[in-house]
Order: structure tokens, then C-alpha cells, then sequence
């Protein structure tokens, strides 16, 4: 969420409760008004005002372009299924190595798809977590669940997230208690600190103007003490998924395929290294 947006937000929900408060009490001045009718009319406007704009704001999100339909079947050696919390690329090779990925929020877990398989092109199983609203918050340990039920037989188990899906990877991992080998940050950082005892990626692009780069840098020491950064040059916020140009984001330099590719190498790189 931007700043921008967040201001808006914090505006719209002061209003909707002042509104009401005010415009009962003019009321009031001039016809003296029961008392349940004072508790009742401002708590219903504020009700119906903030929930109104809590749907607004969850149905508009970012969709996941054409392009991604054919990253979605079976390709070459990775298999694709669709359960009930996540999508699984699976390469049929039996990696042993596996990632549970978070998307952004806002945008639809499927634009992540090609970069995903290609992941998974590359021998590492991924399972890409379905978010309720396509919002991260609201998944922030369903990788554990999924990990339980799903990933007992890897040798390895990594996190991975985009923007705020990176900042829930990192809130599961400090909080869990199973045995996740490291975390990758893709656009993103952790707002709280990161056992020393995980390996960690941090990827971001040099034509990123979502990720607030103060905060990036304020919560750097946060990383593991022995994490890797990796920037790509020319690259922005979006173009790591199919969901097109995003909000405040950066002009890049380099195509979306570029993008993917080069991180796919990052990542690839850091898991099977």
C-alpha cells in the first residue's frame, strides 16, 4: 500500500465517523432527538460508510494478463495443479528442494505464474499461496499449513514474497516453528528481525518506485547477518508477475520477460547453490 493510498484511507475513515457525530448533533439543536435514535444513527452511518469502503477497496485489484494460461498447465517437466490453498509447480523430476510463495497485495495470485514455473523449470517445487482478497495479511501463516501437510518430504523449504508478501514470508518465518532453511525478499524487507540462522535473498529493481527505499534501508538490519542482495538493473516493482503497469511504479528499462528471467537465475542460484 502506498503512502498516498494509506493518507486516503486514514481521511475517509475520520470523515465517515465525524460526519455522522456533527450532523446528529445540528440535528439535535434543532429537534431534540431520542436518545437511541443518537447512539443508533451515527453508529449505522459508520457501519455502513466504513464497511462499504472495505469492499471497495478488495474488489479493485490488480488481474493477471492473458499471458499466464500457459504457464498454468503442464509444461515440459512441470506439472501444475490448482488445490484448495495454493497452486503447486511441481517438477516431476522430484526436486527435493521447495518454495511457498507470497504475492502482493492487491494483485492476483496467478500473475505470478510464469516466473513461478520457470522457478519450478529450474528443479525446485513451488506452491504458490491463494490469499483471501488477494491480500497478503490474511494468509500470514498459511505457508505453515501448507508446509505441514504438503512439504514434510523436502530437504530444503524455502519463503519467498513479493512487496507486503514478503513482509508476511518474513512474520511466519520469525513466528514458526518448523524448518525452513531461508526467505527470499522480492521487493520487500522484514519489519522485524530475521534469525541469523536462515540464509537470505533480498531482490529489488533499480526502476522501482513503489518500494519505499527509506524503509528498505531502515530495515535492512533486520535481513539475516549474512544475506545476499541482487538488483536489477533497469527493472521495476511490477514486473516480476503479469498483472501490467502498477500504481506509482517506475519506468523500466528492460522487458517483463528480462525481469522474470533474471530473477528466475537469482533465485534458482541461491537455492540449488
Amino acid at each position: 500500500m502506498t503512502r498516498t493510498a494509506l493518507i486516503v484511507i486514514i481521511i475517509i475513515a475520520i470523515s465517515s465517523i465525524i460526519t455522522p457525530i456533527l450532523t446528529t448533533l445540528i440535528i439535535d439543536r434543532r429537534r431534540k432527538l431520542k436518545l437511541w435514535i443518537k447512539i443508533v444513527f451515527p453508529l449505522s452511518f459508520i457501519f455502513i460508510v466504513n464497511s462499504c469502503g472495505f469492499v471497495g477497496y478488495f474488489l479493485v485489484y490488480y488481474h493477471a494478463t492473458s499471458e499466464v494460461k500457459e504457464y498454468l498447465v503442464d509444461k515440459d517437466k512441470v506439472k501444475v495443479t490448482s488445490e484448495i490453498n495454493y497452486y503447486l509447480f511441481d517438477n516431476v523430476e522430484n526436486s527435493d528442494k521447495a518454495l511457498i510463495f507470497y504475492g502482493g497485495a492487491k494483485v492476483e495470485e496467478k500473475s505470478y505464474a510464469p516466473m513461478l514455473n520457470k522457478i519450478a523449470q529450474n528443479g525446485i517445487d513451488v506452491y504458490l499461496i491463494k490469499m483471501p482478497l488477494r491480500f497478503p495479511l490474511f494468509s500470514a501463516t498459511k505457508a505453515d499449513s501448507v508446509y505441514s501437510k504438503a512439504l514434510n518430504n523436502y530437504k530444503d523449504v524455502y519463503l519467498m514474497g513479493h512487496s507486503l508478501g514478503g513482509v508476511c514470508a518474513a512474520t511466519d518465518l520469525i513466528q514458526t516453528k518448523l524448518d525452513y532453511k531461508g526467505i527470499i525478499f522480492l521487493a520487500s524487507y522484514s519489519n522485524k528481525k530475521v534469525d541469523d540462522k536462515y540464509k537470505a535473498l533480498s531482490i529489488y529493481a533499480s526502476e522501482d518506485k513503489v518500494m519505499n527505499r527509506n524503509e528498505y534501508n531502515k530495515n535492512a538490519t533486520n535481513f539475516p547477518s549474512s544475506y545476499t542482495t541482487k538488483i536489477i538493473e533497469g527493472g521495476n516493482h511490477a514486473n516480476y508477475g503479469y498483472y501490467g503497469k502498477q500504481a506509482q511504479d517506475g519506468v523500466a528499462t528492460i522487458t517483463r520477460e528480462q525481469q522474470i528471467d533474471i530473477t528466475v537465475s537469482y533465485v534458482t542460484e541461491f537455492i540449488n547453490g
